[in-house]
């Protein structure tokens, strides 16, 4: 039997990337609120898979020149 995956809100995932990243826990509200500033058409309660999280940074990255 498969279970459905998991999801959390996508401020969830701003803030598992911030201590991934390695910064400090003391900035994490800094690093949510950066993060909405960045993208403000972003709901961050959107509930989201991890594939669908580390799809949407894939597409945020900028792209290197060819």
């Amino acid at each position: 039997m498969n279970e459905a995956p998991t999801k959390y809100s996508r401020q969830q995932f701003v803030r598992y990337q911030h201590v991934i990243d390695g910064r400090p826990n003391s900035e994490m509200e800094n690093a949510v609120t950066a993060y909405s500033q960045q993208f403000p058409k972003v709901d961050l309660d959107q509930l989201m898979t991890f594939a669908q999280w580390m799809d949407e940074r894939r597409e945020a990255e900028p792209t290197a020149p060819a």
